[in-house]
């Protein structure tokens, strides 16, 4: 088995170059890393290229300009053919076995389609005095084990083909980013896919520094989520009030299931007892 790793890369090359060696280093399950240059920069441009000597199985596409990242995630979906595909942003810092604790919940999970890492993104920051690597390596007391979410986030997803096969790639009229990923996790959801953030994975994300240099960041996040929200409805804060009635009185099954499918709607739940 194999795992088809796709990156996008619009310049930052002191983060993509982190990023990349991190993946070269720590990755151990057989991959081929195919990475979509969104028109960088000659300094990142010529990073990349030097990639040829060091990465034994790359596939490397050149956009003239750029393309925004859903269209250039697109393009790596469509070169992708392993019976993995994850998309990993070029501004994450991999850990030690983070793709082999990954993949083994969907190879034990039949169920589980797509996969999150532990990270500083899902509310896991590192403690204070912990780098990515020593805190990594605590977490594999937890190897195997793994939660459900409500849906995946795209800054490192792991995707098995059968999801693939059925969704196909990413919806373009979310344009360059935001939203696509929930998107595409409500269509794997109505096809009877579930999520999971592997426990024992850690993936460090410093988050948005692409999007942060885009003057129309808020109004395409706005407008996504207004397209979003347009198909599958707004996600809610649902508050759940457990009250002490007599113990006849108490349907434990139909509380949790209430709760349960809530937050597997990716609706916010807050328990009160």
């Amino acid at each position: 088995m194999t795992c088809d790793i796709i990156i996008a890369v619009w310049n930052e090359p002191e983060a993509t170059k982190n990023c990349l060696e991190g993946v070269i280093k720590y990755t151990d399950f057989t991959y081929r890393l195919i990475i979509i240059d969104n028109g960088s920069d000659p300094e990142t441009a010529q990073y990349l290229d030097s990639l040829k000597d060091s990465v034994r199985d790359l596939l490397l596409v050149r956009n003239k300009e750029n393309l925004g990242y859903v269209q250039a995630i697109n393009q790596g979906f469509k070169l992708s053919n392993a019976e993995y595909v994850c998309l990993l942003n070029n501004d994450t810092l991999v850990t030690d076995g983070w793709l082999n604790e990954m993949i083994k919940i969907l190879e034990e999970n039949p169920l589980i389609g797509i996969v999150n890492p532990s990270s500083n993104t899902l509310a896991q920051a590192l403690p204070d005095g912990e780098t990515p690597e020593s805190y990594a390596k605590k977490l594999k007391v937890s190897t195997g084990q793994w939660g459900e979410l409500g849906q995946c986030s795209g800054f490192c997803m792991l995707i098995k083909r059968d999801v693939i096969e059925k969704i196909g790639i990413f919806d373009e009229a979310y344009e360059v980013g935001y939203f696509e990923e929930s998107d595409y996790c409500r269509k794997a959801q109505k096809l009877g896919f579930r999520f999971a953030r592997s426990k024992a994975a850690y993936v460090y994300h410093i988050d948005c520094l692409s999007f942060d240099k885009r003057p129309d960041k808020e109004a395409l996040f706005g407008k996504n989520r207004a397209l979003f929200e347009s198909r599958w409805g707004r996600s809610l804060r649902v508050l759940y009030m457990i009250s002490k009635p007599p113990k006849d009185r108490i349907d434990k099954d139909e509380s949790e299931q209430i709760v349960l499918s809530s937050a597997q709607d990716n609706h916010q739940v807050y328990i009160y007892i």
